[in-house]
């Protein structure tokens, strides 16, 4: 391959790593090799043109450095617009599709510092309760026992991040409701009340 052959296919080839750079999460790879190619081009081109042609150098050298913006401009702005961009990128979700997740992590958020219990087991995710309504919620990696009073520090997504409280802090928890009390109101009541047949001898 002959210098003049080779500046054009590492030009050619420089363009396709800046628009790959859009679409491939590299960490910069891709534009490092872009760079390469486009120092391997313009050398190329410098060792084909610029002792016999120089004019075509001079033009090659500006069609080059002139089409990286044009690329750039046309990968950002161009391309989504098309319907192969629409496909490879889609638009961003609007403001009324995202309004419902906003408004309810603006909720969530007024939760922070609120204290309340766990309603389920926290492996690391669970239910917690708080005034009365159950929350979506999660611990930072700890093992959380149901009934264990929580919490709230922070907002993650939709979700609430809970810790538990220590018992040196002091809690203001609504009062459980005592079932086995409850049991045994309802068994003291019902043999208060007279029987209408007779009760059986042993």
């Amino acid at each position: 391959m002959d210098y003049s052959s080779l500046a054009i296919w590492m030009g050619v080839l420089a363009l396709a790593f800046i628009i790959a750079e859009f679409f491939i999460p590299s960490g910069g790879i891709l534009t490092i090799f872009a760079v390469l190619s486009g120092v391997v081009s313009v050398w190329a081109a410098y060792q084909a043109w610029w002792d016999r042609q120089p004019v075509i150098w001079w033009l090659y050298l500006i069609v080059f450095m002139s089409s990286i913006p044009t690329v750039l401009v046309g990968t950002v702005v161009i391309l989504p617009r098309t319907r192969f961009g629409r496909r490879i990128m889609p638009d961003p979700p609007s403001a009324e599709a995202s309004r419902p997740y906003l408004k309810e992590r603006e909720k969530l958020l007024k939760l922070v510092g609120s204290v309340g219990t766990t309603a389920t087991l926290h492996t690391p995710g669970g239910i917690t309760l708080i005034d009365g309504r159950r929350y979506h919620s999660e611990s930072r990696g700890l093992l959380i026992e149901p009934s264990t009073p929580v919490k709230v520090i922070e907002v993650e997504g939709t979700r609430i991040v809970v810790e538990q409280i220590d018992d040196s802090e002091s809690i203001d928890l609504p009062a459980p409701v005592e079932i086995a009390s409850l049991e045994e109101d309802e068994a003291g009541d019902s043999s208060e009340e007279d029987l209408d047949f007779p009760f059986p001898d042993k």
